[in-house]
């Protein structure tokens, strides 16, 4: 029995052979003659069992396509099972030259398929890869709130944001996030003036903060008896909801502190001044003291320290959170032309197209269905890049 190497090797040579040479004969004495085998049917057959699995987008589909024959009837399959003896390449039988080929032609298929599962494999780890890199900011893995609120446009705007809204209902339950309506302002005729939803799921806030800027709608107003053009738009916000208690209260760590005991000074009584009772505790991080000394205990002028240090730190963390909201809630402030991030088009042409992304998806409907991940995966890839100065 030839090797694997000598096989592959005679293979090719006698696919080229074929595939140069003219169109057989069935008449003829040539030895390939009973398979009444011509160029294109060879042609096809090396074609079909390649190029179907380059095109093919997981190995699973390769099964539906359908397989290449000869005029015959044979396929690759059916003429590898038939178990014709494949002989030295010196002899010159039609079904040795055709087992080989066969066989050939399988053992690139086997080989194609290990390689699309393991390129498959390796596309998501990557993927995973990209999106913990995508997703690893502050407050990424957060829940949090999305706001929506009608822009310049009157009753053509107020629609416009109810179907903004209804878009981000939509994508939430797409990706399994739980969702409450918190608020929701009708408008006069139709839509709505203002709404806010909570998301709640592991790296809502990361996805969501794609979505913060102004959304620009045309289309033929469905309020307009002449049927004319209008423009409309909404502004979004998101805001993290930050986890647990610490929205209200900051989490101390014992190791971030460092507490000092001394003699209490002034009048008091008869151990005021002779015992370490004060205490001083300093909270290494963001540099805030808190003292006391009022209490005949140690251990009181501790814990009364450590409540105004509590105190303290919690007015500097609402302090920092409310920079955070006001970075994302910056789009409120101004909703209008030349401020929009993204361009619902309905007419005169259909599109949907990022502005800061040059993103563009040509089906609106899907988009407006909830089908927005195209969108955020590519700012955040964007975002991304820019971070990384490329």
């Amino acid at each position: 029995m030839p090797s694997s190497f000598s096989l592959l090797r005679r293979s090719s040579s006698l696919l080229l052979r074929f595939l140069s040479s003219k169109t057989l004969n069935p008449k003829s004495s040539n030895p390939f003659s009973p398979l009444i085998i011509r160029t294109s049917t060879i042609r096809s057959l090396y074609r079909g069992s390649s190029e179907q699995r380059w095109y093919c987008s997981s190995p699973s589909s390769v099964a539906q396509v359908e397989e290449p024959t000869t005029s015959d009837g044979l396929t690759l399959e059916g003429i590898a099972s038939k178990g014709w003896t494949i002989l030295d390449e010196g002899e010159s039988d039609w079904r040795s030259h055709a087992a080989a080929i066969a066989q050939s032609v399988q053992l690139i298929k086997k080989r194609l398929q290990e390689s699309m599962r393991a390129l498959a494999d390796m596309r998501k780890n990557a993927k995973e890869k990209e999106l913990e890199a995508l997703l690893s900011r502050d407050n990424d893995s957060c829940s949090c709130f999305i706001e929506i609120q009608a822009g310049a446009g009157g009753t053509e705007s107020m629609d416009w944001a109810s179907m903004i809204f209804n878009m981000y209902k939509s994508w939430a339950l797409r990706r399994g996030f739980g969702v409450t309506v918190i608020e929701e302002i009708p408008g006069e005729i139709a839509g709505i003036k203002r709404a806010t939803i909570k998301v709640d799921g592991e790296y809502a806030f990361g996805y969501a903060k794609s979505e913060v800027g102004v959304h620009r709608l045309v289309r033929i107003s469905p309020f307009d008896s002449s049927k004319r053009r209008h423009t409309s738009f909404a502004a979004v916000a998101v805001i993290p909801m930050l986890g647990g208690d610490t929205s209200n209260q900051y989490q101390i760590k014992e190791s971030d502190l460092k507490i000092e005991r001394f003699r209490a000074g002034g009048p008091g009584g008869q151990h005021a001044n002779t015992t370490d009772s004060a205490v001083r505790i300093v909270h290494i991080p963001t540099g805030t003291t808190a003292t006391c000394q009022n209490e005949r205990s140690q251990h009181q002028n501790k814990a009364s320290a450590m409540a105004v240090l509590q105190s303290r730190l919690n007015q500097l963390e609402m302090a920092r959170q409310a920079q955070v909201n006001a970075e994302h809630t910056q789009s409120l402030s101004e909703i209008g032309w030349g401020t929009q991030i993204r361009s619902y088009i309905l007419h005169p042409y259909r599109m949907v197209k990022d502005l800061r992304t040059n993103y563009e998806v040509y089906d609106p409907d899907s988009v407006l269905d909830g089908d927005i991940d195209g969108f955020i995966l590519n700012y955040l890839s964007a975002l991304l890049d820019k971070e990384d100065g490329v």
